[in-house]
């Protein structure tokens, strides 16, 4: 649950300007999709906003390049004139290339007439020596939007004087922004929709009709995803005068008073008190008990209409957390585990509403039950330093690893930045010995500019994306989500933050496949090197050093991840004192394990803070490091990567990809097939370090793109079981025709074992590839036709 400190602060530039995310060159202002997501074959038109800082009339051809995998897909080159001072927008129109891909860069050069230069896929984005402008784009190509969910806000408080609803969807665009949370938009928590032209919301700030419908079309237009906030068991602790429809059975009791029958709103568990002190509508929200029935009747009818009467596409359902003392229902019977209900309560009101719903899990609240009984589209997390919840670089990637074991669904997170540096928590949670430079939104009659320091957020970002989850971090214009309590303008960014972000979120989505696609956290052992030949490698996220974490995926031999913490004082994630600020690493000589054969692919480094985000080609040696459990050599690749800043991800492409621009995968290479898309991720019952997937219990996994080519006569796969089991593969859905089942050995003494088995009747050409798990537990490491 999110409550805020202050009723005072403004959203400053607001009303005047609602151009936000400005890039830093001299000519390309922004790069806009017309929709949020596509699908192959899709028509996608791209806008490039210019205004001429030059101090030239600028005569000359602007080019966009599609890129994948750091290859040319297409190119489009429109002439441009644009006088000294003027603003122009260009539009190009291109279609949604059909590959196996979910992501695309976009390359945009602004060039002299006299240029021969183009825009590049590659280093620096241009073939161009002297270019006027480079700038990065991205396309995402997804089913919906909670395929691939990109999450930011809006809250009633900064949008009181937006009225171009327009621009603030073009702004969420620019950052490819596909889900927005309507923070706190309702009239009540335990009532909040209402048909009436205006309400107040909980922070007492007034919200209209006219506003939400203008939004949710903006929004709409571009294919961006409207989400209601509400809480799941929160009613404002007037409702027995004010809300007939909530009623004294339906609460949750910090005592047995059911038991005597005399139970009152007064013996409600509840949160706040005097928050009319701070100008909001109510000063308390009592918890109605989310077992009850009656209780998820109406507060699911109030849903339903909110999606009706205002447009809504889905429900955010925000949780006040574990409440830490025993709860009782209205009869005095103890509710064993609040936490126990938030996914049969999220699968109630998805079933109800049709619509895809999310529930908050603070701090991780039962997080596993969510992931493995909850049918959510997407999970969602909300970690609280200020309740002990402390995140740190290494954490949150277990976190992931775990949540990896449990679902294939994707994880939002909203790690709070610089709390302390903004006043969002007191200053006694600041670090041990940091001085924390406060800054107070409500100095200078509530005009105080509070910026972002913009390492640190950059740090955050990068450790989220490498990891594989996406952050709840982009709000309203112009400014980041400052802490769980009410939104406020405190985290204003700055002109190097605006530029990060364009280029963080285009690397994000172009890089989809290696990022979020399905990969397989490795023990293999890597060794991280400066210029001067010293270790500045660690894998446990201390800081003062490189953090790395290994993985594979299916055409990949190896990738690692990497952030920059040399020079922190701390490892925690959310910067809570703004004082984080890496050390650039140049020329980082990186030695790393591959997987399978000796690698014959490219070696590639892209991070969002180098070039734009443009992947970089590497040279790379090959060693060797031993042997495998079969007798085979392990291959080594080292290289040297030019910049780290922030995070960046390394990979070199393994023997198995068949196609130079996606990850179609040759069915008929001698390498084993590592990682892929799960449908089910299980509970990780039979886990051995590595596996692809821990299979039992009709659980499943599917990889797509598999070339056969002209057909294959045999398959094989690496496993681990404790009992032994048995691999269907089926070819192109779940159920579809088998093209092998594999009997699976018990292992024994902790090895894995090795199975084959003959394909009476082969396919050809390119098909997905499922495998499923009918019985007993198996651990499949690798497979190949």
């Amino acid at each position: 649950m999110k409550k805020t400190l202050t009723a005072t602060a403004l959203l400053l530039g607001m009303a005047g300007s609602a151009h936000a995310g400005i890039l830093s060159g001299p000519l390309i202002r922004r790069v806009i999709d017309d929709r949020a997501f596509y699908q192959p074959g899709d028509r996608a038109t791209i806008s490039i906003e210019m205004t001429n800082t030059t101090g030239a009339d600028f005569n000359g051809k602007l080019n966009l390049t599609t890129c994948s995998r750091g290859h040319l897909l297409a190119i489009d080159a429109h002439n441009v004139s644009i006088p000294d001072g003027a603003s122009q927008t260009e539009t190009f129109t291109i279609t949604v290339p059909s590959l196996v891909a979910n992501g695309y860069q976009l390359s945009i050069n602004a060039l002299q007439a006299s240029d021969s230069g183009y825009a590049m896929c590659t280093g620096t984005g241009s073939s161009s020596s002297d270019p006027v402008d480079v700038a990065s784009g991205a396309i995402n190509v997804a089913n919906h939007a909670q395929d691939d969910p990109i999450e930011g806000f809006v809250d009633p408080q900064a949008m009181q004087s937006v009225t171009d609803y327009e621009a603030v969807a073009r702004n969420m665009a620019q950052y490819h922004i596909n889900i927005v949370q309507f923070y706190d938009w309702g009239s009540r928590h335990d009532a909040p929709y209402t048909d009436a032209a205006s309400w107040r919301n909980l922070q007492n700030v007034t919200v209209t009709r006219e506003e939400t419908a203008g939004l949710v079309g903006a929004f709409r237009r571009h294919g961006i995803f409207s989400q209601l906030y509400t809480l799941w068991n929160g009613a404002y602790a007037d409702w027995p005068s004010r809300n007939p429809n909530v009623t004294i059975g339906m609460g949750a009791f910090r005592n047995r008073c059911g038991l005597k029958g005399t139970c009152t709103v007064a013996d409600q568990i509840s949160i706040g008190g005097n928050w009319k002190d701070w100008g909001w509508a109510i000063d308390g929200i009592v918890q109605e008990n989310p077992a009850n029935g009656r209780w998820q009747k109406w507060i699911t009818s109030q849903y339903l209409a909110a999606l009706k009467g205002w447009g809504f596409d889905g429900v955010h359902l925000d949780t006040l957390g574990d409440p830490g003392m025993p709860a009782h229902d209205a009869k005095g019977r103890r509710i064993d585990d609040f936490g126990s209900y938030l996914a049969d309560f999220a699968n109630q009101v998805q079933a109800a509403t049709g619509v895809c719903t999310d529930i908050n899990q603070v701090s991780t609240w039962n997080l596993q039950d969510e992931a493995v009984r909850g049918n959510s589209c997407n999970l969602y997390v909300e970690p609280h330093p200020e309740f002990g919840d402390n995140a740190y670089f290494p954490s949150f990637n277990g976190l992931m690893e775990q949540a990896h074991e449990w679902t294939s669904r994707p994880l939002i997170v909203a790690y709070y930045p610089q709390q302390v540096m903004s006043g969002s928590l007191e200053p006694d949670k600041a670090l041990s010995g940091d001085t924390v430079p406060f800054c107070n939104p409500e100095d200078d009659g509530g005009q105080k500019v509070c910026p972002a320091s913009s390492p640190g957020i950059e740090l955050l970002l990068g450790q989220v994306a490498v990891s594989g989850a996406s952050e709840l971090m982009l709000g309203d214009i112009d400014h980041l989500i400052p802490g769980p309590f009410f939104p406020r303008p405190t985290l204003k960014m700055g002109a190097d933050l605006q530029q990060f972000m364009a280029d963080y979120y285009n690397w994000f989505v172009a890089f989809r496949d290696l990022l979020r696609g399905h990969s397989v956290d490795t023990p293999d052992i890597v060794f991280i090197s400066d210029s001067s030949g010293q270790n500045i490698g660690a894998s446990d996220g201390n800081a003062g050093k490189v953090y790395y974490h290994p993985w594979d995926r299916a055409g990949v031999a190896e990738g690692v991840s990497l952030t920059n913490l040399v020079g922190l004082k701390d490892n925690r994630i959310d910067d809570p004192d703004g004082t984080h600020s890496p050390v650039e690493q140049k020329n980082i000589r990186v030695t790393m394990q591959l997987y399978g054969g000796r690698p014959t692919g490219q070696a590639w480094y892209a991070a969002p803070d180098y070039n734009h985000g443009f992947p970089q080609p590497l040279s790379y040696s090959v060693g060797t490091s031993g042997s495998d459990g079969f007798g085979n050599p392990v291959y080594t690749a080292t290289f040297t990567i030019p910049s780290l800043k922030t995070s960046g991800i390394a990979w070199v492409e393994g023997n198995t990809l068949k196609n130079r621009t996606d990850w179609t995968l040759d069915g008929t290479a001698s390498d084993l097939i590592r990682g892929g898309t799960p449908s089910w991720s299980p509970n990780g019952m039979g886990g051995r370090v590595a596996a692809t997937v821990h299979g039992c219990c009709g659980r499943s996994i599917y990889w797509d793109g598999i070339d056969f080519g002209q057909g294959v006569s045999s398959l094989a796969a690496v496993t681990y079981s404790q009992h032994g089991g048995v691999m269907e593969f089926r070819l192109d859905r779940q159920d579809g025709p088998v093209l092998a089942r594999l009997t699976v050995p018990q292992s024994k003494g902790g090895n894995v074992d090795s199975s084959q088995t003959q394909i009476i009747q082969s396919p050809t050409g390119v098909h997905r590839v499922w495998v499923v798990f009918p019985g007993q537990d198996v651990s499949l490491y690798g497979w190949r036709p």
